[in-house]
């Protein structure tokens, strides 16, 4: 069963990008071609995946989409009590195709007898306005702006209720996935004055071809602003600083990447139990995470099974120094040292007990010593002492359990070690009598061993005295070697 999280389809949408590799602002390049008065193209607007950013009561919330444009207001069916919908739905207008489509995005709440609007936009106030999404598409382009633009926060055909700087804040904060793709004559997603633009024909289909010779296709490039038959650097380029380059954003482009939003991929590895317990990461623990992660447009995608990752892996009772480092070469690697995805996975293993420590982060390569060192791109988590902690405990709390655990030891893949900051992994601080306890009580982050168990988020540094800023310190480059 393919398990990876978000995937996606991607389409040829953008608006600007910054840098000299960036397609030219459209007043720099030759006008379009003047379209014919009479003529007309359909465009299609999906909703793709929607996701609640906060708690929407007990039984979840039970979301419609409505889409407004062209003085008609679209109503999708209602999804029944779920935080997370993944059936797309969608609606087709036809238009000129050089009038620009206006359209307003909303999603409501119908769990109650009163249905009520959830935030998506990064729009600021308590009004109606405040909580839509406005967008303006250009057919002329196949781009738009609006409340969400390329480049922006949140990712671009992404929209959240996070954006306007609250967070949790009893908005019914949540996120919308959506794509706005028209009919053309080649179906490659490329406007046909755009393909004239470029220099290719618009009745050949040609998004797979790369004109340029730069390692990325036509459909990519100018998905993403590029010049489709002007060489980049695609290999080196990392406009979003989230350790991925451009050559491998288009290469997970599938599942959801984005190249001006931080992606990050994690490959979940899981040994088998002779005695046929069930394995901790479960879909639960996974969507607790990616709400999480994308609260705070952190694009968050999970390889536990397919696409090459998420394997189980053969009993062992014991894990000595070595062995995960084997692990990492013969599951995550599959004995290729130039496999692609160690440039774009962290790799989580959990095994059923190590030597020496419960759970803790390593480089898969065993190259450094120093952890405090770029190169950290492993963790290992023991599953019995996990067991053994949860022996009592309802699903619920093990699928809890099992997510922070993996969010702290996938912080320190992101330059978040011991010591740095001081309250990070402190000895000290684990238990109420502890000095560290106190001195680091305000530090509400999955990284102090007071709130492991407790907290599934890194600190903003908002919460007193002695707290970190976690996530605006987050180095998502630092799962990659270092460059001596």
């Amino acid at each position: 069963m393919l398990r990876i999280r978000h995937l996606a389809i991607v389409f040829a949408v953008l608006v600007t990008v910054t840098g000299s590799a960036a397609l030219a602002p459209l007043a720099q390049l030759p006008p379009l071609p003047s379209p014919s008065p009479e003529s007309s193209i359909e465009v299609t607007v999906t909703v793709e995946r929607i996701r609640a950013l906060e708690d929407m009561g007990p039984n979840g919330p039970r979301f419609l989409v409505e889409v407004a444009a062209q003085n008609t207001t679209f109503r999708s069916p209602v999804w029944n009590h779920t935080p997370y919908v993944y059936d797309p739905w969608s609606v087709t207008l036809a238009i000129d195709d050089h009038a620009p489509l206006s359209l307003t995005i909303h999603l409501w709440d119908c769990a109650s007898g009163h249905p009520v609007r959830c935030d998506l936009s990064p729009k600021t106030g308590d009004t109606t306005a405040a909580l839509s999404v406005d967008i303006l598409y250009d057919p002329l382009t196949g781009w738009w702006t609006g409340d969400d633009s390329r480049g922006d926060a949140s990712g671009y055909g992404r929209v959240s209720g996070c954006d306007d700087g609250s967070i949790a804040a009893g908005e019914r904060d949540a996120e919308l996935w959506f794509s706005i793709r028209q009919q053309d004559e080649d179906g490659d997603g490329i406007p046909a004055g755009m393909e004239e633009l470029y220099g290719t024909d618009p009745a050949v289909y040609d998004a797979h071809v790369d004109h340029d010779g730069d390692g990325i296709p036509t459909g990519w490039e100018h998905h993403w602003g590029y010049h489709p038959c002007t060489w980049d650097d695609h290999a080196t380029l990392d406009p979003d600083r989230d350790g991925l380059s451009n050559v491998e954003e288009y290469l997970t482009s599938l599942w959801g990447s984005d190249p001006l939003c931080p992606d990050v991929f994690l490959e979940i590895d899981q040994m088998e139990d002779p005695r046929g317990e069930p394995m901790l990461v479960t879909d639960s623990v996974i969507e607790m995470l990616t709400t999480a992660y994308h609260r705070r447009n952190v694009l968050y995608h999970v390889d536990d099974g397919g696409l090459g990752g998420g394997e189980i892996i053969p009993y062992d009772a014991l894990t000595v120094p070595g062995q995960l480092n084997d692990l990492y070469r013969r599951y995550f690697l599959h004995h290729d040292p130039g496999n692609w995805r160690q440039g774009v996975f962290r790799y989580g293993v959990f095994i059923n007990r190590h030597f020496l420590v419960d759970g803790h982060a390593f480089p898969g390569n065993g190259s450094i010593t120093d952890f405090s060192r770029a190169g950290v791109n492993c963790f290992q988590i023991s599953r019995q002492p996990l067991r053994q902690k949860t022996l009592l405990a309802d699903q619920d709390t093990v699928d809890f359990y099992t997510a922070c655990l993996i969010m702290h030891e996938s912080g320190h893949t992101m330059g978040l070690y011991a010591g740095h900051p001081p309250g990070c992994d402190n000895q000290f601080s684990k238990y109420p009598w502890q000095i560290g306890s106190w001195l680091y009580r305000h530090y509400r982050s999955v990284m102090n061993y007071r709130y492991t168990y407790h907290i599934l988020d890194y600190s903003d540094g908002t919460h007193g005295p002695r707290d970190f800023d976690d996530w605006g310190h987050l180095d998502l480059t630092f799962f990659q070697p270092a460059m001596d």
